[in-house]
């Protein structure tokens, strides 16, 4: 039901800290920092979660953040950021507007490889790590979902950029949630070149939205990178 080798860039870390909604008033608890993932750190796999900040983040004004969505009610961007990682990879990270008081920050993580033509491509080992994996993305889910309880299987989608895949959770009594995950060949429109390639991850957790109206927001996600 998992989708086949897929080269997973990497993603971002979640912080423990929600990000609460209320009425209109947007309140941030604690910093949104997200830490870096294992490719940059080697401390743990490159993918989703984990509390330590890294080094090397620019804070982008969340008015101008290249993610959106293009539908009606979608959440407020509260916070943005990128980083350039090693080997021509760049990190894009889009923290969303929470209404609940569960673990972590409903958020988009981009990672982009380009490779100008002629650039040596990557070996067969470096790709090992970014893999979907079945096993990768149980470890995302609990690192971005810590405590939440799957509530399907793997389901398949397509959005402007291909296949997905999503999983739906809930944390009982309190909200509903995604965790949809994405390879995308040849980087987005705007940046994409011979070689290079792209993954999205997406986190949303609401107490009254149903998963099959917050998936609706990946699937008219738009990334302007």
């Amino acid at each position: 039901m998992f989708p086949g080798r897929h080269r997973l860039l990497p993603g971002a870390r979640t912080s423990a800290r929600p990000v609460l909604e209320r009425g209109s008033r947007v309140i941030v608890v604690g910093v949104v920092l997200i830490g870096a993932l294992a490719a940059c750190s080697g401390t743990s796999r490159p993918d989703a979660g984990g509390a330590r900040p890294s080094a090397g983040w620019e804070s982008v004004p969340p008015e101008r953040a290249d993610v959106r969505f293009e539908t009606a009610g979608a959440p407020e961007v509260i916070a943005a950021r990128r980083r350039a990682g090693p080997d021509g990879v760049r990190f894009y990270e889009v923290s969303l507007a929470n209404r609940t008081l569960d673990f972590g920050e409903n958020k988009v993580i981009v990672a982009m490889r380009e490779r100008a033509d002629g650039q040596a491509a990557a070996t067969e080992s470096d790709l090992v790590a970014f893999d979907f994996t079945p096993a990768l993305i149980d470890q995302n889910f609990e690192l971005l979902l810590q405590g939440a309880r799957r509530a399907s299987a793997p389901v398949a989608r397509r959005n402007r950029y291909g296949p997905y895949h999503f999983l739906a959770a809930e944390y009982p009594g309190s909200s509903r949630c995604v965790y949809a995950w994405q390879q995308v060949e040849g980087g987005f429109a705007a940046t994409g070149r011979a070689g290079g390639a792209a993954t999205l991850q997406f986190r949303f957790c609401d107490p009254e939205q149903t998963p099959a109206e917050m998936i609706e927001m990946f699937d008219r996600l738009v990334v302007d990178l």
